[in-house]
């Protein structure tokens, strides 16, 4: 029940929703909407490009059809995390069509799922720059890993202001699912980062 009712919560401020498959494994991929989107967004681009050909060639259309790929392209990209407690790993899949690499990450190597705060375009611990309008606040949900070489990995970022709390509630229900820690460094509603 606990994980509908986060699942349900402002789910319009991430372009990733969580899921539980039949399985029992948890997914948190790409929302379907933006495929949809996309896909619908490129079907009348083509629509207008045909109608659009029969009174000639024009150079503005090129713009039509390189946009009309880019869509088609985020409408076929793939960012798929699938954690299962029956193998005790995280599968990550991203790529674009068939062009997929998947990582296979054991539950012991991930030392906590991590939510972190920072500024867009200042360095942390920086004290040098102060934030403006252009800085805005934003979240990272990521995995925190014993490994050297590769010590996190970011599943998505979100503005602190308008998405902070969804991401913390993501994290509350990835952390509480595999039984791994959890460090927030700030938490929204302590920060009054609620969207009024």
């Amino acid at each position: 029940m606990y994980l509908h009712v986060i699942l349900a919560y402002d789910c319009h401020m991430s372009a990733f929703t969580l899921k539980k498959g039949r399985n029992g494994d948890l997914r948190y991929s790409l929302s379907p909407l933006i495929r949809i989107v996309c896909i619908v967004f490129a079907f009348l681009l083509v629509l207008g490009l045909i109608s659009a050909l029969g009174d000639g060639f024009s150079i503005s259309y090129i713009f039509a059809a390189l946009f009309t790929i880019i869509l088609i392209l985020v409408a076929l990209y793939r960012d798929d995390w699938i954690f299962s407690n029956n193998s005790r790993t995280i599968t990550v899949s991203y790529g674009i069509g068939p062009f997929i690499s998947k990582t296979e990450i054991e539950y012991s190597l991930v030392e906590a799922v991590e939510i972190r705060h920072f500024h867009k375009g200042i360095a942390d611990g920086s004290t040098a720059i102060k934030p403006t309008w252009r800085n805005k606040e934003m979240a990272v949900l990521r995995l925190k890993l014993a490994r050297e070489d590769k010590p996190y990995m970011n599943m998505e970022f979100v503005n602190a202001k308008r998405g902070g709390l969804h991401l913390e509630s993501m994290a509350n229900v990835i952390a509480s699912y595999c039984a791994l820690p959890l460090d927030i460094d700030r938490n929204a509603l302590q920060k009054g980062l609620l969207r009024r």
